[in-house]
């Protein structure tokens, strides 16, 4: 088969080169053996887990106007849309007791699963996990001793992680290279 050379101008600041690499024709082509046999479709690439942090006010239960709006972005990100598991995680800053922040952490992982669910997303996708002041982001106090109240409103949040849906081997919907073999009960 002949081969096709082009010729063309790369132009660079004072600079002309002369390109003669070949022209090669880089459409998708069908078999000639197999007629039914067609070019690969393209794969859209596959979803990642998404990770949204949510600022709640001191001494808030509901998330504030902006909150709001990253939790409203989130629902339009595809990994969401695809109906994944969404996780949210309540956190607290250090001030109040174990129990007291826990009630606060649970109350305002509650409150974005609400916003979610009002929003018309599926509650049985929904997992809360009150953590309280158990993993901080900030220190709650400066290395003085003294309060530090950026680190406090950093730790006062609400982690939402949603991952991709996992397909159902049972019913054949997996890709069949990573399904493994298909066991019958005896």
């Amino acid at each position: 088969m002949p081969e096709e050379t082009g010729s063309a101008a790369i132009e660079a600041p004072g600079i002309a080169v002369q390109d003669s690499s070949p022209v090669v024709d880089v459409a998708p082509k069908k078999s000639i053996l197999r007629p039914d046999v067609g070019p690969l479709p393209d794969t859209a690439p596959s979803l990642q887990p998404v990770t949204v942090t949510v600022r709640f006010p001191d001494q808030g239960k509901e998330p504030d106007e902006t909150g709001l709006a990253a939790i409203d972005e989130l629902i339009d990100n595809p990994t969401f849309k695809a109906g994944g598991a969404v996780t949210i995680w309540g956190h607290t800053d250090s001030r109040g007791s174990d129990d007291a922040n826990l009630a606060a952490s649970k109350k305002r992982a509650e409150a974005v699963r609400d916003h979610l669910e009002r929003k018309g997303v599926d509650g049985g996708r929904l997992t809360v996990i009150p953590l309280g002041e158990s993993r901080p982001i900030a220190p709650n106090r400066k290395l003085d001793g003294s309060d530090d109240p950026k680190g406090r409103a950093r730790n006062r949040r609400v982690e939402i992680r949603v991952e991709p849906p996992v397909k159902d081997v049972e019913e054949g919907t997996g890709d069949p290279a990573t399904m493994g073999p298909k066991l019958s009960p005896e």
